[in-house]
């Protein structure tokens, strides 16, 4: 009963797409790994739903789309205007997030990880130690955020996802995060 390591799970997920002729794009599959967290069954459940919703031809916007789940860029971009204090912009983009359905605690955690990856790679220079971002997006981070003001921005985050707990409505709880 020991997690399964992402790599292995993409493997198994491609060899498995393979016999029965399905097209996945690799992103997808790097996706449901991480939604997955080691588990091999929820990571095969997690495809099934793919393939019922994309049928043969699974691609990153299928799903985003089923789990509510925003690109890479779009996170950055929502840093960004937090960190240009562009407030219209940013509200209008999280209500733009929230008619697409997307989840607000999921975001949050995602951005948690996202600021914990660029700290990582901040202090070590390893992209093989980044798992979301690309080495180009993490130096994007570091360029824009200085390293004190994404330890204060994840504090943030954490503390409003401990909110949530109680929350009425998650979206404004994010709002003034």
């Amino acid at each position: 009963f020991m997690k399964v390591p992402t790599e292995d799970i993409i493997l198994k997920l491609k060899s498995g797409l393979e016999k029965e002729n399905i097209r996945c794009e690799d992103e997808v599959m790097r996706i449901i790994a991480q939604l997955c967290d080691g588990g091999m069954r929820d990571a095969w459940s997690i495809m099934d739903q793919c393939i019922a919703y994309a049928q043969n031809d699974i691609q990153v916007h299928h799903i985003n789309e089923i789990y509510g789940i925003l690109k890479v860029q779009e996170k950055l971009s929502l840093l960004e205007m937090v960190i240009d204090q562009n407030a219209g912009q940013c509200m209008n983009m999280v209500e733009t997030f929230a008619q697409k359905g997307i989840d607000m605690k999921r975001l949050t955690m995602d951005l948690i990880e996202l600021l914990k990856e660029s700290i990582i790679y901040d202090y070590t220079k390893d992209s093989a130690l980044l798992h979301i971002l690309s080495s180009a997006e993490a130096e994007q981070l570091l360029n824009q955020i200085n390293i004190s003001h994404r330890y204060s921005m994840i504090d943030t985050l954490m503390e409003t996802n401990e909110k949530y707990k109680n929350a009425a409505n998650v979206q404004s709880y994010f709002e003034i995060c």
